[in-house]
């Protein structure tokens, strides 16, 4: 507890001698929000693409469009939406999800079981989608 103090301390000091460039009186608040806005309005015209910066490469939100659809996108129609999933294996679902009362319909307990086990195969190209935007 002490060296936390101590640290604080230093950094407080450090702080004060750069002095406050925005004088005494400050409404801390509005200067925050002003920063906030900047930001706000810099991310959005980077991602809306005009921002007005001129580069050889996709940015902002052209290159997260580009990622999506045809990486990502690509990735997606390449998967086979039946692997690993056997005719047993639903089989064995519907008579589970069925207990011992018998149905006319596929109860949907074997549906959500069967899908959600079938949706864990887009997680690693999900997660790869979001590094390549990331970077």
């Amino acid at each position: 507890k002490l060296r936390i103090k101590q640290m604080q301390s230093e950094a407080q000091c450090a702080m004060d001698s750069f002095g406050n460039p925005f004088g005494d009186e400050v409404d801390r608040g509005a200067i925050l929000l002003h920063v906030l806005t900047k930001f706000s309005d810099t991310y959005r015209s980077s991602i809306n693409g005009t921002s007005g910066h001129a580069s050889r490469e996709l940015t902002g939100g052209a290159r997260i469009c580009h990622i999506f659809h045809e990486v990502f996108g690509k990735t997606l129609q390449s998967l086979d939406a039946m692997d690993g999933l056997t005719t047993f294996d639903i089989q064995t679902a519907i008579q589970n999800s069925m207990g011992t009362r018998h149905s006319l319909f596929v109860p949907e307990i074997a549906f959500e079981t069967l899908v959600k086990r079938q949706i864990g195969m887009l997680e690693d190209p999900a997660l790869r989608c979001v590094e390549l935007v990331y970077e």
